[in-house]
């Protein structure tokens, strides 16, 4: 996202104009897909990731008024920060959803709850099934990612997909600048090897 662009865009954005806001949503939306994916890992195979993402714009809507212009990019990490947070919850839920889950009682064949005094829940049916970023090719890259460790996978989301400089990436995990572009060299290149063994797989 180019600066002059970016910049008018979030000016008529924050006179009203809605679809300013739309056009610099709709040029984030497939990096934010790949964080969301990427962050999310297995929480995501419960939920419905288009409807994760509809969430953040409409949180990134109702937040717009107390977002501040900071140069080129600034729109996407400040929206990643909104959708971060809203996957956050995500994974609260679901965790303790899984606690309660294990609390649960077993019914009598009658289907009434074996502890006395006890209301039977309501049936719960299964969670939205997660929605596959693009196709094949996506389904690749998030093969590929599963081979790698938490810390490369780590790095080339804060690199590749929000676009973080090096300095700043060093300073949130705690390393040295030449040790984060070392990591990160290193990342892109187990990356691409698992993708191209897939490849060679497919053949």
């Amino acid at each position: 996202m180019d600066s002059p662009p970016s910049k008018r865009l979030v000016d008529h954005a924050a006179a009203g104009d809605p679809m300013a806001l739309d056009q610099l949503f709709a040029r984030c939306q497939p990096r934010l897909r790949r964080l969301l994916s990427l962050k999310g890992g297995a929480a995501l195979r419960h939920a419905d990731l288009d409807d994760l993402v509809q969430e953040a714009y409409l949180e990134a809507v109702r937040q717009f008024p107390d977002y501040t212009y900071q140069g080129p990019d600034s729109f996407f990490r400040w929206l990643a920060t909104v959708a971060l947070h809203r996957l956050a919850n995500l994974q609260r839920m679901a965790s303790a959803h899984k606690r309660d889950r294990r609390r649960e009682r077993p019914l009598q064949a009658d289907g009434s709850s074996m502890v006395p005094g006890a209301v039977q829940p309501a049936e719960v049916g299964p969670g939205p099934r997660t929605v596959m970023v693009g196709a094949e090719a996506q389904q690749r890259l998030d093969q590929a990612l599963a081979t790698l460790s938490a810390d490369d996978r780590e790095v080339i989301t804060l690199a590749r997909v929000q676009g973080l400089p090096l300095q700043e990436i060093a300073d949130r995990i705690g390393r040295t600048r030449n040790a984060v572009a070392l990591l990160l060299s290193r990342a892109l290149r187990k990356l691409k090897a698992a993708m191209d063994g897939g490849d060679q797989g497919d053949a």
